[in-house]
């Protein structure tokens, strides 16, 4: 059984180039152009209006209360644009893509979050500098690739905007503890990663994409580098913003 569903994933982008049906990921039945059924797209994408929102972070809030986040820690954003809940379906696909290798999903995961950009943005600057949130040395070794950027770059040629290669950088060699390994509670003590942000235009908008908003520390240290790296305003793009589990 583990050899056929690897086949499987072998297979998937070959469909991905020659348009042959084959099973979507989530439900197991006949999907054409991304691996992914149209019926199961529709789902994910009605995820975005249950329940009230925290109009900066896009976290599903209890029936009462506001946002435990951004009360505490507000993100240095203007906005935050989410596709997906991390629940259910969008949990299994941001790991196919990531724990699996499966690259082809990218542009499954850059339409649904170029689509809720358009919908929540329509008055969108002429000009938006792209970056993406860098992966740790131990992730790329894992994996060969970044999540992030590979969404980038599909997501910035859909708004016919630059991505900046490299905007967003590592200076470290040391292979650290991923993010996944570590608690919630973790992840906001933790020290901040050991970037750079390439030299910015002055007074440029700046699009930052990353896969997965949990605390929101990654996105916080991120937008600050841009910001000192001269990005007057910054905005950013996620796959997936993971609930509070103790809200629902």
């Amino acid at each position: 059984m583990a050899h056929a569903f690897r086949l499987g994933d072998l297979l998937q982008p070959l469909c991905q180039v020659i348009h042959i049906p084959r099973p979507c990921l989530v439900c197991g039945q006949r999907a054409w152009r991304y691996g992914v059924c149209q019926m199961c797209l529709c789902e994910l994408a009605q995820q975005r209006q249950q329940g009230r929102r925290c109009e900066r972070c896009w976290v599903q809030l209890p029936v009462i209360g506001g946002c435990r986040d951004c009360s505490a820690r507000p993100l240095d954003v203007e906005q935050v644009f989410v596709a997906w809940d991390y629940l259910d379906a969008a949990e299994l696909l941001i790991q196919a893509y990531k724990a699996r290798q499966q690259q082809w999903l990218a542009a499954v995961m850059a339409n649904a979050v170029y689509q809720q950009i358009v919908r929540q943005w329509p008055e969108r600057p002429e000009q938006i500098l792209l970056l993406s949130v860098p992966s740790s040395r131990a992730a790329l070794i894992r994996r060969g690739f970044n999540p992030a950027a590979e969404i980038a770059k599909l997501v910035a040629k859909q708004l016919r905007q630059p991505y900046l290669v490299g905007g967003l950088y590592s200076v470290s060699a040391q292979i650290t503890e991923t993010q996944k390994q570590r608690s919630r509670q973790q992840r906001l003590k933790a020290t901040a990663p050991a970037w750079q942000c390439a030299t910015l235009p002055a007074d440029s908008t700046v699009l930052v994409v990353d896969d997965v908003l949990t605390t929101g520390s990654t996105l916080q240290h991120a937008a600050q580098l841009c910001r000192l790296a001269g990005a007057y305003r910054v905005y950013a793009a996620l796959v997936a913003r993971t609930p509070w589990r103790d809200h629902f």
